[in-house]
């Protein structure tokens, strides 16, 4: 994955359009960044913070096999996030898009995961 860390290391600007693609560094979320990227001539900075809830040891297993539903579960899972953390750490991903859409003249499209944008339409946006 190449990215640029920060806006100054941008080169150009849509001059009031869409400035810079912000996404997780996860691969799903990366492609799609590099669809959009590649379609519209723009760099794409990426950030941890936007990565999926981390549900540790439950990763890849079919919630059908679990019993319960680890989407709601406050607690960690065995080496993952805790419902809590995972609030705090979207809190910090949107105060990051707030930051890198300041340095922009243009829009910021951010490219991340469901969980991730509920966890937003329910607190900061």
């Amino acid at each position: 994955m190449k990215s640029l860390s920060t806006p100054s290391q941008a080169s150009g600007s849509s001059q009031g359009g869409i400035g810079a693609i912000l996404s997780s560094d996860l691969p799903r979320a990366w492609l799609t960044a590099e669809a959009i990227a590649a379609a519209l001539v723009l760099p794409i900075w990426t950030s941890a913070l936007l990565q999926e809830r981390n549900f540790g040891d439950l990763r890849g297993r079919p919630y059908d096999e679990l019993g319960f539903d680890p989407l709601v579960m406050p607690q960690a899972p065995p080496g993952g996030e805790s419902a809590p953390a995972f609030a705090q750490r979207v809190r910090d991903a949107f105060h990051e898009m707030l930051q890198q859409h300041a340095g922009l003249d243009g829009d910021l499209v951010v490219v991340t995961h469901g969980l991730l944008i509920r966890t937003l339409l329910a607190g900061p946006l």
